[in-house]
């Protein structure tokens, strides 16, 4: 079990009395609870003063939240090219992504244009506020950005959503 869920259900506290104490949304909490979601040494402290954990044991919380699960790496290929000098079709680039990499569920993206390239910033509501926070952001080449917008066009009419 999940160290943050342990300590929860010991103090009987539910997901959304911990959202509220914390400030995170009870969905994060989920996907953290989960597995799904490492929490930021920033979102570990929030959770520990709602938790009530002595400041004493904040690190040895951090370490085993660090701990739990770590997976060998699988490779897939890109639909992306890598390479910065990207020609009109996709190049195949092997990446290595985590084994159990938990997925960002976003409540908005922001894009962001500049004179050499694009940034979008994904973000995610703060409990039950109207207000958001980012939680990543980023940036990429234009010619990344068309790819980008390509590829999920082609992902969209694979699924028959446009």
């Amino acid at each position: 079990m999940n160290v943050i869920k342990q300590i929860r259900k010991e103090k009987h506290i539910s997901l959304e009395k911990l959202a509220e104490l914390s400030g995170l949304s009870r969905s994060y909490l989920w996907l953290i609870e989960s597995g799904k979601a490492k929490p930021s040494e920033e979102s570990v402290r929030k959770l520990a003063l709602a938790l009530e954990i002595p400041e004493s044991q904040v690190n040895n919380l951090l370490s085993s939240i660090r701990n739990e699960k770590e997976e060998d790496r699988v490779i897939h290929n890109s639909p992306i090219g890598a390479n910065t000098g990207m020609q009109n079709s996709a190049v195949n680039t092997e990446i290595e992504i985590p084994k159990g990499l938990s997925t960002l569920y976003t409540d908005s993206i922001m894009l962001t244009t500049g004179q050499f390239g694009a940034s979008l910033d994904f973000a995610q509501t703060i409990a039950s506020t109207n207000k958001q926070a980012v939680v990543a952001r980023i940036g990429m080449s234009y010619d990344h950005l068309k790819a980008f917008y390509d590829l999920i066009g082609r992902k969209l009419k694979e699924r028959g959503l446009v």
